[in-house]
């Protein structure tokens, strides 16, 4: 049952049984990846090269041995490098990469071009360029960086393919037409990789168009996302966007017969933060957030193990100290991980900016485990799980501060990422 979270798929956690076999598979992977750092890289793949020149000689088929070796060796190494890369433990081995690229470049938080990412692909391979790429940018999901390393490996594969050409043919032996096809080909590349820049230029041009939407930022809060060409913004609960914004949430509650979006939370207009995601076009992402107020904030209705808890937490509503994560909901043609850490981590600053210390929230306890996981949040179920629209949901609460010197301990990168780096970005 998928309910009002639902930007969020949060799935159980495994049985323990494949808990042993995920760490079988991240040993093969460790594997995977120290065979293509290591000489063993150029060690297979010249002994395919070899083996082709032996048995025919051709400069096609050098050329796509040498290549073809190439594209497999560092698309396995990518998909073995980007699960590992999500994981806590990785990101010990990141910070310590990170700690000493500092002491190379003299900035706390180096950026990279994409002249460094051509050169790190070549030099060191898939795997180091994605953690290369990690590093300057944390907030990369699972799934972004195995499409950049399967981009890192079709590239090096088409370098590769035209060195093994020339290893085939030889040097020596060029011709003045094989001299001229190879002189071609540079071009090509150069002239792809300047049309590139100049699209990504062209992106550029977008942003103006995002600082136009800054205005309706409901006071002054917003980040844009450069990289994705988005703005993240509070904005007014009675004003046009928030309209469409809801328009947006009622369609996916329809989708999953969850009810009304706005009735059910009526009640709560006046004590409601909206923050959306959204280009100059559309409503990518809306986020709900209840603060305290007059009505009872839902996850205080639920019960409680502790009254005495209970009775704490409804006098911290009162006075402000405690709010509630709603309703969330984006659009489905859009990316999940990335709207959804652009709304928290907006909803997330602003909450602690304005002395909020703890959120409420209500869902399936094996859900906020999985979301705690993932996120670096640390809710923990306060009362007996429930039906609760439709699923078996329980209250959960989070304390702000304990989430941010945790963050800052066990996932440094993300940390910088949440809570210190630039909104405009």
């Amino acid at each position: 049952m998928v309910e009002r979270y639902s930007d969020s798929d949060f799935d159980a956690d495994m049985p323990s049984r494949e808990l042993w076999w995920e760490r079988i598979k991240d040993g093969l992977r460790v594997g995977v990846i120290a065979a293509e750092v290591s000489p063993a890289n150029e060690v297979m793949r010249l002994s395919v090269f070899a083996a082709s020149q032996v048995n025919g000689g051709d400069t096609l088929l050098g050329a796509l041995a040498y290549g073809g070796s190439t594209l497999v060796i560092e698309g396995l190494a990518a998909r073995a490098t980007s699960p590992l890369l999500s994981k806590d433990e990785p990101s010990k081995v990141i910070s310590t990469i990170h700690e000493k690229l500092q002491g190379i470049t003299k900035t706390e938080y180096p950026s990279m071009s994409l002249p460094l990412e051509a050169s790190l692909g070549l030099l060191g391979g898939s795997a180091v360029s994605m953690t290369a790429k990690k590093l300057v940018q944390p907030e990369m999901s699972e799934r972004e960086l195995r499409r950049y390393g399967g981009r890192m490996a079709a590239a090096l594969g088409a370098v590769c393919t035209l060195q093994g050409a020339l290893m085939a043919q030889g040097f020596e032996s060029l011709d003045l037409t094989s001299a001229i096809g190879v002189s071609a080909a540079t071009l090509a590349g150069v002239a792809g990789l300047a049309n590139y820049t100049k699209n990504r230029s062209l992106e550029r041009t977008e942003i103006p168009k995002l600082h136009e939407l800054i205005c309706e930022s409901e006071r002054g809060l917003y980040s844009i996302n450069k990289r994705n060409l988005f703005i993240t913004q509070e904005i007014d609960i009675n004003g046009d966007a928030a309209k469409y914004a809801l328009e947006l949430e009622q369609r996916i509650w329809d989708k999953h017969e969850f009810g009304s979006a706005v009735a059910d939370y009526a009640h709560l207009t006046d004590q409601t933060q909206m923050i959306v995601s959204r280009t100059p076009e559309k409503i990518l992402g809306v986020a709900r957030m209840f603060k305290g107020g007059a009505e009872a904030l839902p996850f205080m209705t639920l019960e409680f193990n502790d009254q005495d808890e209970h009775d704490r937490y409804d006098e911290a509503c009162r006075n402000g100290e405690v709010e509630e994560v709603g309703t969330s909901a984006r659009d489905e043609n859009v990316p999940k991980g990335v709207i959804a850490r652009e709304l928290w981590r907006l909803a997330y600053r602003d909450a602690r900016h304005r002395g909020v210390k703890k959120w409420g929230i209500i869902m399936e306890p094996e859900r906020v485990e999985k979301m705690n996981d993932e996120s670096g949040f640390l809710f923990r179920r306060i009362g007996p799980v429930t039906d609760y629209q439709g699923g078996d949901c329980a209250p959960h609460v989070m304390d702000l501060d304990e989430v941010y010197n945790e963050m800052r301990k066990r996932k440094p990168l993300q940390f910088y990422w949440f809570t210190q780096k630039k909104l405009e970005q």
